[in-house]
């Protein structure tokens, strides 16, 4: 269902039931509730909100089907003029179930986002967040099925990108996240870390981008220092979107929620533009 009671505000509401024929694990009914509401204001203020539970339940019996979900999720982008942006993003998730393969989850990911974009200008551009996450579900470990570290952690960026001509861009990366970690049944510890990079990109064309980057990932709590180097070619799709094939020769990523340090390797990035 879908209610608009005037041009800006939109409200939204979802029914789902259905049975989920599984042979190997067990069938299991499932049911879903949603309710959410948009706002959007093009020269202001553009907001989001979404409320979710879904109930699951193995049938004749078969409780190692059964969960329950609780999912909220919201953002909104505020216009404060025409250089500067504020972003708010917030995802909540809580699940409660009898499954032995999907342990109990609870997970938190809140982020304050600034953007610094000249009209006139654009040679110059800034981006800073604040993220807080407490993943008590742990991260998936590529190419294996183990579960990764439970965090909680604060992580502020730091991203700026400078224009030297209308073929080549510098950019700069600094990072810092103040954290504990613990794997499953194991004890929280410290997990604090630094991050820097720095890269070049060279506009080939009007539609494709090549990108060379150095990073270093200092990891306090332990006393090591990690370096990475990468290079890419991206190809841009429209003037919102791009997609990049690259190879990254360090375990780490730049993303300092990631602590799973298995990003060795070819990778595949997309990229949305606004």
């Amino acid at each position: 269902m879908q209610y608009s009671p005037s041009s800006l505000l939109t409200y939204t509401g979802t029914i789902e039931t259905g049975r989920i024929v599984d042979e190997t694990n067990g069938d299991f009914d499932r049911n879903a509730l949603s309710f959410g509401v948009v706002y959007k204001d093009a020269e202001r203020l553009s907001a989001r909100a979404r409320l979710e539970y879904r109930n699951e339940r193995g049938v004749d019996g078969a409780t190692n089907r059964d969960s329950d979900t609780w999912l909220v999720a919201a953002g909104a982008r505020y216009k404060i003029d025409e250089k500067q942006h504020l972003l708010v993003e917030f995802d909540a998730l809580y699940t409660d179930t009898s499954l032995t393969n999907l342990p109990d989850a609870e997970y938190v990911e809140a982020t304050v986002g600034y953007s610094y974009r000249p009209v006139e200008s654009d040679a110059l551009n800034v981006l800073a967040s604040y993220t807080y996450l407490y993943d008590m579900a742990g991260q998936t470990i590529n190419g294996t099925t183990e579960t990764g570290p439970r965090q909680r952690a604060h992580i502020l960026n730091l991203n700026a990108n400078y224009d030297l001509s209308t073929e080549w861009t510098l950019g700069a990366k600094i990072g810092g996240r103040i954290s504990e970690q613990a794997a499953i049944g194991e004890d929280f510890v410290g997990n604090d870390a630094l991050l820097g990079a720095l890269n070049v990109r060279y506009h080939v064309t009007h539609n494709w981008d090549v990108l060379v980057e150095g990073r270093a990932l200092h990891a306090e709590d332990i006393g090591t220092t990690e370096y990475s180097a990468l290079a890419a070619v991206y190809r841009h799709v429209g003037d919102n979107f791009k997609v990049g094939v690259g190879y990254n020769t360090g375990r780490f990523s730049d993303d300092l929620r990631d602590v799973t340090y298995d990003d060795k390797g070819v990778f595949i990035n997309f990229v949305a533009k606004f």
